[in-house]
């Protein structure tokens, strides 16, 4: 069907939405009318009831009616990974490799430690083995047996599986094994979700394949269930709105694109963060940047370079919890402004990864917590002023009333810093240290210098911290968006329409077949920007990307060239690449290889119209009376000069002593760095 919800619909309202740890972020716009945002408390035991509250709060009553479209982030499926709070999971694979989750790739939790555990997501006595076996070009050694199969799942009919994932050797050479595997459980198990690795990533890596295959499982029934809920809940308020959600490549695609496939929308909500960022820095010009999010109980850090978020298949979400398929390349820690403080068993300060969430949450929100967290290190510091956020929620909780409650909850704390500012400093150097740490990961470790980079702070506690950051790493420019803390709903709402998918092509790059690669391809890219087509009816751009690397090695690099690339040319880019990661080559190794991405997108159209300087909160809001500087008030062309701090409605500005902030361009603010 085509896509009759694009942005330059006139009188339709379109909405964006990130629901974070802390709390759900929406922005709302229709043609003629001005952006409005609004932000409520998560509800973690129902997203979709924060998300519709928010949505009535930022829509006005008359015109829930014309709600055409709801954008979102959805942290369902990372949640349930994390957690382990899944469905019941079975996993039938080939004899021999019912341990491959837990063996992994032999590393460690912790690489210098002899401690840690893993617990995988589908126990050993729900994963079987079945005969069957096929070479690594796909020719058949051994049949599937057929009554085995069949006696397989009668037994797992008896468990109660609400899902089975299929993984077995070789099927993305050969799908037959794995295509007769589930023929036979969609017979004897109608009302079981089946995933088969064929279609979730059929590349080289049996590990890999098995985790992604497995998660994808894990998740999809209760991923279905939440936006099925979600769908009808929102047709009581708007019954001809349409629910888009977004995917970890910073693409979107329909309700129905996430069927089979709800893997996708892992990290979906930092995902969005990028596609905002991407808009904001093509604003004003900047090529590349690093992208900081800090919310309420994660940093997230990404990068942008030429104008583009890096994508990567080598995201982990923890030890031993890949997830191979193209993402963007974003690091999470657990570093938000709900993060606690205390003090460990040897006497030493830590922030985080533990946090206050969106219940209680920070003393300040007077909503009853007793921990001191990094947002009341701001409020101590005196560097949060802000009496609102954009809810019409007023904190009641006076910094005086914070530093007795944490007197009477952490004594430790205060024997060990006996001052407020003491205390407030210490928590944000070492917030400020963990979160460079996470940059230096990204960008160092990869062989990328931060000083050629700019900082996009966002989120809402990212802009009280990115001038610090950028001084620890020697970082010139920090830009805060308008609306920082809003750029995730943001970016959701503008973000591409996105589809991709793996082909496994295999060789030595010396002798293979360029011209049957080129039609492999060609024929991926067509069926990619057909269903693209079907879903939105607009021209579609792809891009590809070649997964290269030295023979005998285990980790690659995807390369991106053109449909038909010379080998030569390949060969070319790869050692460009290679170098600029690690330094130096393996000059007596061949080239290999090891599949192809293809990436099919299409513009948001209507995107381009309008800006978030635009956006107004729906509640009435007015500066605290201390604030030296009030965001709303400030117009382009403003000098401001550090130390102080710029207040605003969703997420206050950190200008330290010897940086200068400017007002530029659509309401953002460049503040240069002295480091």
């Amino acid at each position: 069907m085509s896509d009759t919800h694009s942005l330059d619909q006139p009188q339709s309202w379109f909405v964006g939405g990130d629901v974070g740890g802390t709390f759900t972020d929406l922005i709302a716009w229709k043609e003629g009318e001005v952006p409005r945002i609004a932000k409520v408390a998560t509800t973690p035991e129902n997203q979709a009831r924060a998300l519709l509250t928010g949505i009535t709060d930022a829509v006005p009553e008359a015109g829930h009616p014309d709600i055409a479209e709801v954008v979102h982030g959805t942290t369902v499926a990372t949640n349930a990974i994390l957690e382990r709070k899944g469905v019941r999971t079975a996993l039938i694979t080939n004899v021999g490799f019912r341990d491959v989750l837990e063996m992994g790739r032999r590393t460690r939790p912790n690489v210098y430690g002899l401690r840690g555990e893993f617990i995988p997501h589908i126990p050993r006595w729900w994963r079987y083995e079945v005969s069957g076996r096929l070479d690594r070009f796909g020719n058949e050694i051994e049949a599937v047996d057929e009554a085995e199969i069949r006696k397989i799942a009668q037994q797992i009919a008896k468990e109660d599986v609400d899902a089975v994932g299929v993984v077995l050797l070789h099927s993305y050479a050969n799908r037959a094994h794995e295509d007769v595997v589930v023929r036979i459980l969609e017979e004897e198990l109608p009302d079981v979700v089946i995933s088969a690795s064929v279609d979730i990533l059929p590349e080289v890596g049996e590990f890999e394949r098995t985790a992604a295959t497995a998660l994808n499982a894990y998740v999809e029934p209760l991923l279905t269930r939440y936006l099925g809920e979600l769908v009808e809940k929102l047709r009581e308020l708007a019954p001809q709105a349409r629910v888009r959600v977004m995917q970890g490549n910073g693409g979107t695609v329909p309700v129905e694109g996430t069927k089979g496939f709800p893997i996708r929308s892992v990290i979906s909500g930092p995902a969005a963060g990028m596609a905002g960022a991407q808009r904001v820095l093509s604003e004003l010009g900047i090529d590349n940047a690093i992208t900081c999010d800090m919310g309420g109980t994660s940093f997230d850090v990404g990068i942008v370079e030429n104008g583009r978020p890096v994508a990567t298949t080598e995201l982990e979400l923890e030890y031993n919890v890949p997830i191979k398929i193209p993402t963007l390349d974003i690091r999470t820690i657990g570093a938000g402004g709900g993060s606690i403080a205390y003090l460990d068993d040897g006497g030493m300060l830590r922030v985080g990864p533990i946090s206050a969430g969106a219940d209680p949450g920070p003393i300040w929100y007077g909503k009853g917590g007793r921990r001191l967290t990094v947002t009341d290190a701001n409020v101590l510091a005196g560097r949060l002023k802000a009496l609102t956020l954009g809810t019409g929620m007023r904190l009641a909780t006076t910094p005086e009333e914070i530093w007795e409650i944490v007197s009477e909850e952490q004594p430790d704390l205060v024997k060990a810093f006996p001052t407020s500012e003491e205390l407030s400093n210490a928590v944000i150097q070492v917030i400020v240290a963990t979160m460079s740490a996470c940059v230096r990961d990204l960008t160092v470790r990869r062989g990328r210098d931060p000083k050629d980079y700019a900082i996009v702070a966002y989120g809402g506690a990212g802009a009280l911290h990115a001038a610090e950051i950028a001084k620890d790493l020697g970082i010139g420019r920090v830009v805060v968006p308008a609306f920082p803390g809003l750029l995730c709903a943001y970016g959701a709402l503008v973000a591409d329409y996105a589809l991709d998918s793996v082909v496994t092509i295999r060789g030595p790059l010396a002798t293979l077949d360029m011209q049957k690669t080129e039609e492999t391809v060609r024929n991926e890219e067509r069926q990619l920007v057909e269903k693209l087509r079907e879903f939105e009816g607009m021209d579609v751009e792809t891009r590809v990307f070649y997964e290269c690397q030295f023979d005998h090695q285990t980790h690659s690099i995807y390369v991106e060239a053109p449909i038909g690339v010379s080998t030569y040319d390949l060969e070319k880019a790869f050692i460009q690449s290679y170098l600029q990661q690690f330094g130096d080559l393996l000059p007596s190794s061949a080239i290999v290889l090891r599949s192809v991405r293809v990436e099919a997108r299409c513009k948001r159209r209507g995107a381009e119209s309008w800006s978030l300087r635009d956006a107004v909160s729906s509640t009435e809001l007015a500066p605290p009376a201390d604030a030296a500087y009030w965001r709303p008030a400030l117009r382009e062309g403003d000098v401001i000069e550090g130390p102080t701090t710029i207040s605003a409605v969703d997420a206050s500005v950190t200008v330290p002593a010897g940086c200068v902030a400017h007002v530029v361009a659509a309401g953002h603010i460049i503040i240069e760095v002295n480091s």
